[in-house]
């Protein structure tokens, strides 16, 4: 044993001072972490004695994760000390710059990064980074700093004093981390508010904890479930509880969602930064009205499968599945099958999140997402790096009505998710809703603290004014149309705002739900409990019962429909959905589940921590159990037999061995379709419709894939079938105008030039500016002998790019005398 310490101390020379001062570097890193968010955030506090135990519970995490590789370390070393002094080095590289990423990130969240990152996609981490601020200056300069000091860590070492005490004090306080790690970890109950818990958290430590849970779950947990082969199949509950809050209409009711963006209970009237919405205040007035009400997940990922299909979670949230989602139902398909119209309305890009496909599998009749929006309207104001989700709530509803009013189709269900209450928080108008703020603010009678907390986010605070007023706009616009008298709204939130500080770990759930309607028999509050995924089983029953619509016997629904009481209560059990990949809340009626805590909740959703062990066991078997069948089901298909019925693929043809063999999975969607679009150029067709299906695949609206398609059967000479899939781009979005340049292509090449004359000049109406349309409108005016026509075409696409070569090739053909 003493042979092995002094082997050890007199190895460590150069071991111990550059790991000591790296783990300097870590501490160091972790106070700038904690002085710039309480910078940012002053609402978040720190006491003295918090800010002792946050180092301590570093310092032994810093020591634990070092011990662990010491022993690897000394082993490589042993073989050869220049490689096992590189490994060091990039050791300690992959711990700082780790620190200084999960830093950023909470800093402007508010919210640790979790294994939740492995459930989205690159597209949608890019697009979240942007709207959150990007990579600024500030961030670029302190990431090359941390560069900088990484590379000079071995000359900074030399300094650090390694006399033997030093190397035994650091070995023994490795060997003492390992058991303190286990038990040194910061209490919730400690400290004021969850936001405050989170900042006392080592961000490393709760990404590679929770990182390291999910591998281990997805490569142990097991899908295999034997007690029933469809476990959420059961027979439809057709109690009716909402028949008797409404009068009975003499037609099928219009069915409208709004889903505002992070409208939490706590920004409405009565929460704790009510008095920003005041036009959904007065409808809370007006009508049926659930005060205690939640989501099913903490972001918007998972509001459209809880609200409309009452679905379970997968892996990473249920649309996340893709073409690999098993086989559901959802009120959109159901509606549909009992005809009605089914549109969805959002005003950025709808597949962020595969929001788009799930609604493809709805065979929804309509979506309108940022491409279907016309010059007339302009996108929300960009952030400071250039970025913007999309366009504004007002020109959501806007374009809505356009849209409702060009089909005419009566009964419908209208679904729409608002934006501008997401970061970057910048409303159209926003001086005038700043000012707004500061006028309400004066009015506000809160405690200081929370004064204090309004203040510093007040474009936050603006953007639900701006929301707000949106809201009324449509409203007020509503009631001027016919449809109205016979139309239901029903109005919540995907989750709560993420970046203002909260109280509980359940508020990151707590939304209001709100349904109102000329049909409603009298306002009504409910303090009872309900969920998203309650939502659907209350509506279809309501439906059968009163206007005598078909639905299926038998239902997947895992909720169990809303509760009408008047008084505080909750009668159900859910498992809840923080973030993708993280299932690891769970509802029990009066107990709550989270991180393993168990709390009791009191009257409007408060939490109280308790300890009995005997009630934990239970609901964390009862969460436990939801994840097995939640997994079989969904990696199975094994949630609703379809009998037969399985989607089909549009595309008949099936490229998926063609598709594996091109090797593509280290590129994205963009350079996938570039390199579609080389091999179509190069006539290798088969190869081209391989990816653009497997794009299509996941992103069904990706309307240049779908043309790009069409156009390689049009080279192909197959013109009907290029000719279904541009119809099939109108359809998603009349005002595409490259699938009106295809048709007229293919009509031309058919012989058909008066047709394809007609289209052509439709895509020019669309986008006049179009030099290809306008070249190809002038070769079918030469083939109609309209040459004259045909000049005039090509003299306006060489006036606007005189180096159009092949619009100055026609252009010599047809002053050419004619033969």
């Amino acid at each position: 044993m003493s042979r092995l310490i002094t082997y050890l101390l007199y190895r460590s020379r150069p071991f111990v001072p550059v790991t000591i001062t790296a783990a300097c570097a870590l501490l160091l890193l972790r106070i700038v972490e904690i002085f710039f968010v309480t910078f940012q955030h002053p609402d978040i506090t720190v006491s003295i004695r918090h800010l002792a135990e946050i180092l301590l519970y570093d310092v032994v995490f810093i020591f634990f994760s070092f011990a662990l590789f010491t022993p690897i370390y000394f082993l490589i070393e042993k073989y050869s000390a220049a490689a096992a002094q590189r490994l060091h080095i990039g050791y300690i590289a992959f711990q700082i710059l780790l620190a200084f990423l999960l830093s950023k990130y909470f800093s402007v969240t508010l919210v640790p990064l979790s294994s939740d990152v492995y459930g989205y996609s690159w597209n949608d981490i890019s697009e979240t980074i942007a709207a959150s601020g990007g990579i600024d200056a500030g961030a670029v300069a302190a990431g090359l700093f941390v560069v900088l000091f990484l590379a000079a860590i071995p000359y900074i070492a030399r300094s650090v004093p390694t006399p033997r005490f030093v190397l035994s004090l650091y070995y023994a306080a490795s060997l003492l981390s390992i058991p303190a790690f286990f038990v040194a970890e910061p209490d919730l109950s400690g400290f004021g508010s969850v936001s405050d818990y989170n900042l006392a958290l080592n961000k490393s430590r709760y990404f590679l904890e929770r990182s390291t849970g999910y591998f281990l779950q997805k490569v142990f947990g097991g899908s295999e479930y034997s007690a029933r082969e469809y476990p959420f199949l059961h027979a439809a509950d057709t109690s009716d509880v909402l028949g008797p809050f409404f009068f009975r209409s003499e037609k099928m009711p219009n069915i409208v969602f709004v889903i505002v963006e992070g409208l939490g209970s706590d920004f409405v009237s009565g929460g704790m930064y009510g008095g920003f919405t005041p036009y959904f205040d007065s409808l809370a007035r007006h009508g049926l009205y659930w005060k205690n009400f939640l989501s099913t997940t903490g972001r918007t990922f998972g509001v459209l499968p809880s609200l409309l299909g009452s679905l379970p979670y997968g892996e990473k949230g249920f649309m996340e599945m893709g073409p690999d989602m098993p086989d559901h139902l959802t009120l959109v398909s159901l509606l549909k099958e009992n005809g009605y119209h089914t549109s969805f309305f959002y005003s950025g890009n709808a597949n962020f999140d595969l929001q788009d496909l799930f609604l493809e599998y709805q065979h929804l009749d309509r979506l309108v997402d940022q491409q279907q929006f016309t010059a007339a309207y302009a996108k929300s104001e960009e952030s400071e790096n250039g970025f913007s989700w999309g366009y504004a709530d007002r020109d959501l509803f806007r374009r809505s009505f356009e849209v409702a009013d060009e089909e005419q189709k009566y009964p419908r269900l209208d679904l729409y998710l608002t934006l501008s209450t997401h970061e970057p928080f910048i409303p159209p108008g926003k001086e005038h809703y700043l000012d707004l703020f500061y006028e309400r603010l004066s009015a506000l009678r809160a405690p200081e603290e929370t004064m204090e907390r309004i203040r510093n986010n007040s474009a936050i605070f603006s953007s639900l004014l701006y929301a707000d007023d949106a809201l009324r706009f449509f409203f007020e616009t509503y009631k001027r149309r016919s449809e109205y008298a016979n139309t239901m709204f029903i109005i919540t939130g995907d989750h709560r705002l993420i970046p203002i500080p909260q109280s509980t770990t359940l508020d990151r759930f707590r939304v209001p739900l709100l349904i109102v309607s000329p049909l409603v028999r009298q306002p009504e509050e409910f303090l009872s409990v309900s969920f998203h995924s309650d939502v659907v089983p209350s509506l279809i029953a309501f439906l059968e019962k009163n206007y005598s619509l078909t639905f299926p016997k038998d239902v997947h629904w895992i909720g169990a429909g809303l509760d009408t009481a008047r008084e505080f209560r909750n009668i159900h059990s859910r498992a809840l959905m923080r973030n993708k990949n993280e299932l690891i809340d769970f509802v029990d009626k009066e107990y709550f589940l989270a991180d393993g805590r168990l709390y009791t909740i009191a009257h409007g959703l408060s939490l109280e921590p308790v300890v009995n062990d005997s009630v934990r066991n239970v609901l964390t078997m009862k969460l436990d159990r939801f994840k097995q069948i939640n997994r079989y089901v969904c990696e199975n298909n094994k949630l609703y037999p379809m009998a037969g019925k399985r989607r089909v693929r549009w595309e008949p043809l099936n490229y998926d061995s063609i598709y594996a063999s091109l090797n593509l999975k280290e590129l994205n969607t963009d350079q996938q379709f570039n390199r579609a679009r080389t091999l179509a150029f190069n006539g290798q067709f088969v190869e081209a419709r391989a990816i653009c299906v497997s794009l299509l695949s996941r992103s069904p609206n990706y309307h240049d894939v779908r043309t790009l398609l069409g156009r390689t059967y049009a080279w192909d000479h197959q013109y009907d079938r290029a000719k279904e899939i541009f119809l099939e781009v109108i359809r998603r979005s009349p005002q595409y105008p490259d699938a009106f340049v295809g048709i007229a292509q293919v009509e031309f090449w058919s012989s058909e030039p008066e047709k394809g004359l007609a289209s052509v000049n439709k895509a020019l109406d669309i986008q006049p500016e179009n030099l290809d349309a306008r070249l190809l409108k002038a070769k079918i005016l030469r083939s109609m002998e309209k040459r004259a026509e045909a000049l005039d075409e090509v003299n306006a696409i060489l006036a606007a790019d005189p180096s159009f070569e092949e619009a100055e090739e026609l252009y010599k053909a047809l002053r050419e005398p004619a033969q």
